[in-house]
């Protein structure tokens, strides 16, 4: 068993200290649009929390979604799903700029999705997840083509050097078990200028099973205070469509 998680990488351009009042402006907004209500205190009834990381020495900002966890130990009942969580990145990416989800399953499936202007541009998968293996075994190949990744599209919406086609290549061939997960998605967050510490949490951790809340991997190993996490609560009365 290993951890599960899904986290939020979202390009900035430029340094992160300028832009961050307008990602959670733009954060406020989808999710107003999508019948969301902010709520001024976590003590407030809400079903929905959204947490702006850090600022960085890089062009990446983090974003935590408790739509993409389920938790059962919060004092409200807080709304699981992924289409939610998938409709605020598309949100983000035509409002804000480029955006990467980080999906990890069990410590042995990571996957990077690209979002650009509401649109997913490419996707990548290291293998298959666990329930896929359980239930219907490895992919057949054009499973696995379509998960192979496109580097040159990323370098083209990230403004990254053209050396860092042939890089990424090498990083994503590296699939198969032999390969870990967790190694993938060091290797590819260096290459990008993620937070190593930052993209390898989402609001909650399932680690093994058990799930614990992201300040547990980011406050604890990487020194951070839990006043440089923004917590924004929003409360929806109806259930998404």
């Amino acid at each position: 068993m290993g951890d599960d998680f899904s986290t939020l990488q979202v390009y900035t351009g430029s340094a992160t200290v300028a832009r961050r009042d307008s990602l959670i402006s733009v954060v406020k907004e989808a999710l107003s649009a999508s019948g969301f209500i902010e709520v001024p205190s976590k003590d407030e009834f809400h079903n929905r929390v959204v947490v702006i990381g850090p600022t960085e020495k890089s062009s990446w900002l983090t974003i935590y979604d408790s739509a993409c966890s389920f938790d059962n130990h919060s004092k409200f009942k807080l709304l699981f799903s992924f289409p939610a969580f998938t409709e605020l990145v598309k949100a983000i990416s035509t409002e804000f700029g480029p955006a990467v989800i980080i999906n990890m399953d069990d410590s042995c499936s990571v996957a990077f999705q690209l979002f650009v202007d509401g649109q997913l541009i490419d996707h990548y998968q290291d293998n298959p997840t666990i329930g896929h293996l359980v239930t219907v075994g490895k992919w057949n190949e054009a499973e696995r083509l379509a998960s192979v990744g496109h580097p040159e599209k990323w370098v083209e919406h990230l403004d990254l050097q053209d050396s860092t086609v042939d890089s990424l290549r090498r990083i994503w061939e590296m699939r198969g078990y032999s390969t870990s997960s967790p190694s993938i998605l060091k290797r590819t967050a260096e290459l990008f200028g993620w937070n190593e510490h930052l993209c390898r949490t989402g609001y909650n951790i399932g680690a093994d099973g058990i799930p614990y809340p992201y300040q547990m991997i980011t406050s604890n190993y990487a020194g951070y205070a839990d006043s440089e996490f923004r917590e924004l609560y929003f409360a929806q009365t109806e259930k998404p469509s």
